[in-house]
């Protein structure tokens, strides 16, 4: 019994000879790479890997090295069953000056241990020496299954602010997912573009089991030299850990993938600009340029669009310029609306819309499109031109001749085909004559409150709204004058009159005092205000009878006024309700006062 319990027992030692060594921690850092040429960026990376809780490290300072932003990535690993944590930070370096950079050494204590991160020395040096290619796949102890690459899809050279398409390649042989939707431009010497959506490219038959995925973007240089592009992308790969029955457990750790840096050669653009150059670098071309109507008045806008097509950054493409002579035409800044082709906005169309208006009568012909930009490919500027062949026809007024046939090329966006079938309008007609005299004084049609100065009754539409909002004010007042006087009718008052009497004797007659006390009340202020006494509701009983002692000739009344306040004042602020005999009298002197009294009191 005891021989089979040591055996079972030295069995279960690598396992938990195992998780004793997984529990401890392991912290790395190194640079990578680990020489640059000055201008260069690097990344300072340290790893703790381990059963061990967060660990969060901050660079100490360092003279001529300058840490940028960093990024934590985190990563577990099962081994032998028991779980490992591996986290990873790195920090974007860049070198002030040449020279040999050291971290010194550090030690942390862990979970009650103590341990040390070694040191990392960086190697900064002038440009004219060669820089170390470090792989960093093949540095590390286990290589990914997956790669990043970068491929260019134009050829040089390339220029400042030139728009540069690019696609990158994820290749991988095992099954993973991204921890973040985009690849990470590495590099601020660059300004990378929108990305498309991640797809599936097509794979040769000799690649086996790799899958191939693929972003496309654009990147455009801001600074002419050789300069340095890498991309870093976060993944989780899930590994299988071997063949057979073990192909069925999996190692599932969260990596860092860099692409190879491509060094690109970014010159500046050629001094020898035309006037015309506006920024744009691509391939473009001038497409529809049309006007909306090609006969009008003097000083009336007019409508000319230029729509460019191509491919390029669109971004620092400025209007196509307008060549006339100022004196025929005044144009104003136009509006870019742009329509693009593609996710990248790289390929697409812009619409200028410009306004013209014409200073002087007569046939005038329009303005010359002119634009230019830069041929990467060419390597050379281009300019665009486009002259309109028809004529535009402005008048002091609508009467515009019609000998003038419509363009056969660019139709106008406004322009109605002439009727052959409509008579023609003779000069001493009465149209033609109100029209004359409608249009005598070019400015005229500027004294217009609102833009419809084009028909002849703009001054109706003018005057429309201003009609209306009087006929509605008119018809507000009538509505409250109606109602005011509908208010100081004293035939309506007496019928209120007689209706709260009749209330308060079914009241009485019922015995119920509080309801007849109420109707009472009522039936006084209706009889108050057929006698012109309004605001009797917003009164007390007291000043009730100071304004009847005043308004009253009739010394009965004014005595009778007196004694009905009182009670039903008494009503009011008594505990216990008047008697049904005293609510009798009470309707009985409303009865005499104003039932046998109607006329308005002097």
């Amino acid at each position: 019994m005891n021989r089979q319990f040591w055996f079972r027992l030295l069995g279960f030692y690598p396992w938990i000879l195992g998780i004793a060594s997984a529990a401890d921690a392991q912290l790395q850092a190194f640079f990578r790479p680990s020489r640059i040429r000055i201008g260069q960026s690097a990344q300072y990376v340290v790893e703790a890997s381990g059963n061990i809780p967060q660990f969060i490290y901050q660079p100490p300072p360092v003279d001529g090295l300058r840490f940028g932003s960093s990024q934590n990535l985190q990563s577990v690993h099962a081994i032998n069953g028991h779980q490992s944590i591996q986290r990873t930070q790195t920090f974007q370096v860049q070198a002030r000056r040449t020279g040999s950079f050291t971290i010194p050494a550090q030690t942390f204590s862990l979970q009650g241990k103590e341990y040390e991160l070694p040191s990392a020395t960086l190697q900064v040096f002038e440009g004219e020496e060669e820089a170390e290619e470090e792989d960093w796949t093949e540095s590390h102890p286990r290589r990914s299954a997956a790669q990043l690459s970068t491929v260019l899809l134009s050829a040089e050279p390339f220029y400042v602010g030139q728009l540069i398409p690019i696609r990158i390649e994820l290749n991988s042989s095992v099954s993973c997912s991204l921890l973040q939707p985009n690849p990470l431009l590495l590099e601020k010497t660059w300004i990378n573009g929108p990305f498309s959506e991640l797809r599936k490219i097509s794979v040769p038959q000799n690649r086996g089991g790799e899958v191939v995925y693929a972003w496309d973007t654009t990147i455009s240089a801001i600074k002419a030299g050789e300069m340095p592009l890498q991309y870093l992308l976060g993944l989780s790969i899930q590994e299988p850990m071997g063949m057979g029955w073990f192909g069925l457990f999996s190692d599932n750790r969260e990596e860092e993938l860099f692409s190879k840096k491509l060094f690109l050669k970014v010159q500046n653009l050629p001094a020898s600009a035309p006037s015309s150059f506006g920024g744009a670098i691509g391939n473009f071309s001038l497409g529809r340029s049309q006007i909306s109507d090609i006969q009008t008045l003097l000083e009336e806008p007019l409508t000319l669009r230029v729509e460019v097509e191509g491919e390029g950054n669109w971004e620092r493409l400025s209007p196509p310029g307008l060549l006339c002579k100022a004196e025929d035409w005044k144009t104003y800044s136009p509006k870019g609306d742009f329509r693009p082709a593609d996710a990248l906005r790289y390929k697409g169309k812009k619409i200028f819309d410009y306004v013209l208006m014409p200073l002087k009568t007569g046939e005038l012909a329009l303005p010359t499109v002119e634009m230019s930009y830069f041929d990467p490919q060419k390597r050379e500027y281009q300019t665009l031109r486009h002259e309109f062949q028809e004529k535009i026809l402005v008048s002091r007024n609508r009467q515009i001749s019609s000998q003038i046939s419509a363009p056969k090329g660019n139709a106008p966006l406004n322009a109605r085909p002439e009727k052959s079938d409509e008579p023609k309008a003779q000069e001493n007609t009465p149209e033609a004559l109100e029209s004359s005299f409608f249009y005598l004084n070019d400015t005229a049609h500027f004294s217009s409150l609102i833009p419809f100065y084009r028909r002849r009754n703009f001054w109706l539409w003018q005057l429309l709204p201003l009609v209306l909002y009087l006929v509605w004010l008119e018809r507000s007042y009538a509505k409250q004058r109606a109602k005011v006087l509908e208010q100081r009718d004293p035939r309506r008052h007496r019928r209120s009159l007689r209706q709260f009497l009749g209330q308060a004797q079914k009241a009485i007659e019922k015995g119920q005092a509080d309801l007849a006390a109420k109707a009472l009340q009522e039936a006084l202020h209706a009889g108050l205000a057929s006698w012109g006494i309004f605001d009797s509701r917003s009164m007390t009983y007291g000043e009730i009878q100071s304004v009847c002692e005043k308004k009253l000739a009739n010394d009965e009344d004014r005595q009778s006024i007196r004694v009905l306040c009182q009670h039903l004042e008494l009503q009011h602020f008594a505990s216990s309700p008047l008697a049904p005999k005293s609510l009798q009298e009470d309707w009985e002197l409303i009865q005499k006062i104003f039932r046998h009294r109607p006329q308005t009191p002097s």
